[in-house]
């Protein structure tokens, strides 16, 4: 009997571009009598609810392939019950595709459809979750952050200019524009970190706290350029006293990862901390609101996922 694959697959995304994509993979499932299921999202949560229901109601091994953005891959990733019987695959389908792209991935959607029909091998990747008082343990597969990464995430959401900026293939742009209009309008906060073992650092003037399981987010902002989804840790990032003006030089340098010698920016590689903060501050998991909190605690998942090769 040939093996069954479920497609969870947000079709209404990239203005257009991910309705042509999945007729494009439909024809290729048809094409080569692929035992498939096709499960569309409509609204925010239908992936999350689907992996749910398939992971709780199905038994054995489940190949479960995302063709959607990192919105849609955070929401399977936190709807998935039990990662041990699901084998995972993305064909991105979104405007900054950082989780594919942090992993390494560079094929047209097509190519990578016939690879992962053709896996028979799988790769364990490291996951990161996020949780503040009140709100259960987040997954991601990208990053999670609190600060200005984290409001303009949030920004982002809701932005108009990111609908345009979609229809013209330029959706990454809009993290950009909105990382400048949050850096001269935010306040700088305290922090104290709890470091593994019960140290503890403490930050004045923070501008923000990044934990990166990939190398990169925003739409392609190489955070930490040399962070691996394969060693057990997640590479945390701080930015810290910078004044308004130095934006002018310290963003392009960012954007383009030549930042990690700057005195701005703090590097570490640690399985977990714990975060205090001065005031309530914004957090996010791959882009998508977690909530507001002084309290946040981030720890790595090693070798949670597997990835179909």
């Amino acid at each position: 009997m040939s093996e069954k694959y479920y497609f969870i697959v947000n079709a209404a995304g990239g203005s257009g571009r991910a309705a042509r994509l999945w007729e494009s993979l439909k024809s290729i499932l048809n094409a080569e009598h692929v035992d498939y299921e096709v499960l569309r999202t409509e609204k925010p949560g239908d992936a999350r609810r689907y992996a749910d229901a398939l992971t709780a109601v199905r038994t054995g091994e489940i190949n479960l392939v995302v063709v959607g953005g990192d919105g849609t891959i955070n929401e399977v990733l936190n709807g998935i019950r039990d990662f041990s019987r699901v084998r995972f695959a993305v064909i991105p389908s979104g405007s900054g595709n950082d989780f594919v792209r942090g992993l390494g991935f560079r094929d047209k959607p097509e190519t990578a459809l016939r690879m992962i029909l053709r896996s028979t091998a799988d790769r364990l990747v490291d996951l990161g979750s996020v949780s503040i008082p009140g709100n259960e343990n987040h997954v991601f597969g990208i990053s999670a952050g609190l600060g200005l990464d984290a409001i303009v995430c949030k920004k982002a959401l809701t932005s108009e200019q990111k609908r345009w900026l979609n229809a013209l293939n330029l959706g990454s742009l809009i993290y950009l524009l909105l990382t400048v209009e949050t850096w001269f309008s935010m306040r700088p906060f305290k922090m104290k970190v709890r470091l593994p073992g019960g140290r503890i650092r403490s930050f004045s003037r923070t501008v923000f706290l990044a934990g990166m399981n990939v190398h990169r987010e925003g739409g392609g902002v190489p955070m930490t350029p040399d962070a691996s989804f394969t060693d057990g840790k997640l590479s945390f990032i701080t930015a810290h006293h910078l004044a308004k003006w130095k934006a002018l030089y310290v963003l392009p340098l960012l954007v383009l990862g030549k930042h990690t010698s700057l005195r701005y920016f703090d590097f570490t590689d640690l399985d977990s901390i714990e975060i205090i903060t001065d005031t309530s501050m914004v957090v996010h998991a791959d882009g998508e609101y977690v909530g507001t909190s002084d309290k946040v605690r981030m720890a790595c998942l090693p070798g949670r996922l597997r990835l179909m090769a």
